[in-house]
């Protein structure tokens, strides 16, 4: 099934008969196209209240099959939009479905799943679930920040967030989402939460303490980070360099460089190639370039050709041609539905 070829055909197809599509998610035997999918989204509101009203008279294992890709088409898709479907989705006796629909809401504006989404950090039965609703919460504050949504938004999660990293019986996974998430706020008790978390002795919350760097985009950090990227831990220089493409400062291009050409890790060489397309300066450029002439292995290769595009469309002066171009045949790469 090609994913962008099966969006574009939808355009021209006639109206989906809904009817059909609710038989089809309620037949256990029936395996759902990706157009189905497709249509689940932005449904009329009718269809919409049949498919709430009929959600829980799916088998639970299929709920989750199906929750699951439209979760990750709404990843692969700016058009799609379950969160109509979501908020139902959030109340799932799965678990997994109800992390799938968190999921789904990664790029949502909807103000009014924010109480909900605090409610299953504080209360879900799911150390997962709880987990993946503080990092939901994040992208809430960096909308705020970015002015896409009220900053009255911050006050609510910032102080849930908080609740979750002072109480001594957050489970780790929740807290250490916690902290990533509240670390893009510029608060002075963050950076103590941030060094706190780093200084603990407990390797997770280091890991998180250094994404946090990062994501606060604060430059105070970045003698730690360099030195980060010289740890002999893979995960840790991979943090690092994340960190250090998002605050993007030319100090770490050589680092950066040396580890995106040298690395013994293919994913912290990738991860150095898109920091060092985010920084993008000369540095960056030469590199990148040359990696492109060498590399073989595609994934590192993508990597180069997506910075290098990110950093033509940042006005730098890009020569595309030194690409050996594979869009149009990734383009009609198979969508990965779960079965």
């Amino acid at each position: 099934m090609e994913f962008e070829q099966e969006n574009n055909e939808l355009e021209d197809a006639k109206a989906p008969d809904y009817s059909e599509i609710l038989q089809n998610l309620l037949d256990p035997e029936k395996e759902l196209s990706v157009s189905t999918y497709y249509y689940l989204s932005d449904m009329p509101d009718e269809h919409l209240a049949a498919f709430k009203a009929n959600w829980l008279n799916i088998e639970g294992q299929r709920r989750v099959v199906i929750a699951r890709n439209m979760a990750d088409i709404a990843e692969n898709n700016f058009q799609v939009d379950y969160s109509p479907i979501a908020p139902d989705l959030l109340n799932d006796a799965e678990d997994k479905v109800r992390l799938a629909a968190l999921d789904m809401l990664w790029d949502s504006d909807k103000v009014e799943l924010i109480q909900p989404i605090i409610k299953i950090m504080e209360f879900d039965q799911s150390t997962q679930v709880r987990a993946a609703a503080a990092a939901s919460l994040g992208h809430y504050l960096l909308m705020a920040q970015w002015g896409e949504l009220s900053l009255e938004v911050e006050d609510p999660i910032s102080a849930a967030l908080l609740r979750q990293i002072n109480d001594a019986t957050t489970p780790l996974p929740v807290r250490r989402a916690s902290l990533e998430s509240i670390s893009s706020l510029s608060l002075p008790e963050i950076q103590t939460y941030i060094r706190d978390a780093y200084e603990s002795g407990v390797p997770e919350m280091e890991l998180s303490a250094v994404f946090a760097m990062g994501r606060s985009a604060d430059p105070m950090w970045l003698p730690i980070i360099q030195e980060e990227l010289e740890s002999s831990d893979n995960e840790m220089r991979g943090e690092a360099a994340k960190a250090a493409g998002i605050i993007g400062d030319s100090s770490m291009s050589e680092t950066l460089a040396e580890i995106a050409q040298e690395d013994d890790d293919l994913e912290v060489r990738i991860l150095a190639v898109t920091a060092l397309g985010l920084i993008g300066n000369d540095i960056a450029t030469n590199v990148l370039a040359e990696l492109s002439e060498e590399v073989e292995d595609d994934a590192l290769l993508d990597a180069i050709e997506e910075a290098l595009e990110e950093m033509a469309m940042l006005g730098m002066d890009i020569d595309l041609s030194i690409l050996d171009w594979q869009g149009d045949e990734d383009a009609d790469d198979d969508l990965p539905l779960a079965e």
